[in-house]
C-alpha cells in the first residue's frame, strides 16, 4: 500500500480483529496516515457496522482487488446498497430516551432531508473551513445533522473539546463566549481527526454584539474548522452574517412524514418486536401551531408507548 495513490470512493478491506474475515469500506477521505473509511460490509461477530464512519490508519487497509488476486479472502462486493441505520435492541434501549437512542450518529442516518445531507456528504469528502447556516422549522434534524457531520470529519462527539466538538447555546451567545470559544478553536483537539467544529443553536438569538464578532471571525475561520449555525428564524439573521455562510434549509411539515412513518415503524419494531405500528399519528399531535411536524415531537409522543409496548387506543388529530 506503500506505493498505491489512495483514491477517494474506491474500496478497500482490511482484517477484523474481533472476527474473522475481511472488512470493507469506501475511502472517504485521508487526512495524513488516518483513513475515513464508511463501512460497507462486515463479516457476523465484527464491531463495525455498516454506514459508520471509521478512523483507520492507512497502511492497514488494502485494495478490494488486492485482496482478492492474492485469495487470501473473498473479495468485498463494491455495489453495496445504501446502508440502513443500526438498529436499537431493546436492551440497548432500556433506561435511554427515545431522542438519544434514535439520534442520528452519521450523515447517512440523518432522515427526510436528502439534499441538505447530500451537501454535507459532499463537503465532508472534501472539507475547508467554512460556515454553514442550517435554517428550517424546530425538530427536523439541524442540529443532528450538525453533529453527523462532525462525526464524519472525524471529530469525537463525547469528548467534547477535547475531540473537537465544540458548542454555543442559545443563552450564551455573547460577544466574549464568541471570542473565548474562537480562541479555543486555534489550538488542535487532544483526540480524533484534529477537525473542530463548533456548532452555534439558535443563532437568531445572538447578542448584537456577538453578531459583529462574528462578522469578522467568519472572514478568516481557522484551519480545519467547520462552524455550523442553526436557526428557526432566518428572517432574523442578518443579511451581512447570512451572506458569509452556505445556506441550507431543512424541510418540515408533510414533506418529511414519509420519514416519520419510516422512523415509527424501525422505533415500534426495535422495542415491541412487533411490526404492527400504529399510525403516526394515533400517537398524538405532531403538528404545532402553525402546522409543522417534527422529528424531536414524534420520539417525545412514542416514549410511553415503547416503553410500555402499550398500543394507542384512538387517533389524536
Amino acid at each position: 500500500m506503500s506505493n498505491y495513490m489512495p483514491k477517494i470512493g474506491e474500496i478497500y478491506g482490511f482484517y477484523s480483529r474481533s472476527s474473522s474475515g475481511i472488512v470493507a469500506g469506501e475511502l472517504v477521505k485521508l487526512l495524513g496516515d488516518v483513513a475515513h473509511l464508511r463501512i460497507v460490509c462486515a463479516p457476523p461477530g465484527s464491531k463495525y457496522q455498516a454506514g459508520v464512519v471509521c478512523l483507520m490508519p492507512w497502511g492497514r487497509l488494502k485494495p478490494a482487488d488486492e485482496l482478492t488476486s492474492k485469495n487470501e479472502a473473498p473479495a468485498p462486493p463494491v455495489d453495496v446498497p445504501s446502508p440502513t441505520p443500526p438498529i436499537f435492541n431493546r436492551q440497548k434501549y432500556k433506561g435511554r430516551a427515545l431522542v438519544d437512542a434514535f439520534r442520528p450518529k452519521t450523515l447517512s442516518e440523518v432522515r427526510g432531508q436528502p439534499f441538505a445531507v447530500e451537501m454535507l456528504r459532499n463537503y465532508a469528502a472534501s472539507p475547508n473551513p467554512c460556515a454553514f447556516l442550517l435554517y428550517g422549522p424546530t425538530g427536523t434534524g439541524k442540529t443532528s445533522a450538525a453533529r453527523a457531520l462532525a462525526a464524519d470529519l472525524g471529530v469525537l462527539i463525547d469528548d467534547g473539546p477535547y475531540g473537537g466538538l465544540f458548542e454555543i447555546a442559545s443563552g450564551e451567545q455573547t460577544a466574549a463566549q464568541v471570542r473565548e470559544t474562537m480562541h479555543d478553536c486555534q489550538f488542535r483537539p487532544m483526540l480524533g481527526s484534529g477537525w473542530r467544529v463548533l456548532i452555534v443553536n439558535e443563532a437568531d438569538c445572538m447578542t448584537q454584539g456577538a453578531s459583529y464578532i462574528w462578522l469578522d471571525v467568519l472572514e478568516q475561520i481557522p484551519e480545519q474548522t467547520t462552524v455550523i449555525f442553526t436557526t428557526n428564524e432566518p428572517g432574523k439573521i442578518p443579511q451581512r452574517f447570512a451572506d458569509r455562510c452556505i445556506a441550507l434549509e431543512f424541510q418540515g411539515n408533510d414533506a418529511i412524514r414519509p420519514a416519520l412513518n419510516e422512523l415509527a415503524r424501525e422505533i415500534w419494531k426495535t422495542t415491541t418486536g412487533c411490526d404492527d405500528c400504529p399510525p403516526v399519528d394515533a400517537f398524538g399531535a405532531l403538528k404545532d401551531q402553525s402546522g409543522q411536524m417534527s422529528f424531536r415531537r414524534l420520539l417525545q409522543r412514542m416514549e410511553p408507548y415503547a416503553r410500555s409496548g402499550r398500543t394507542p387506543q384512538k387517533t389524536v388529530a
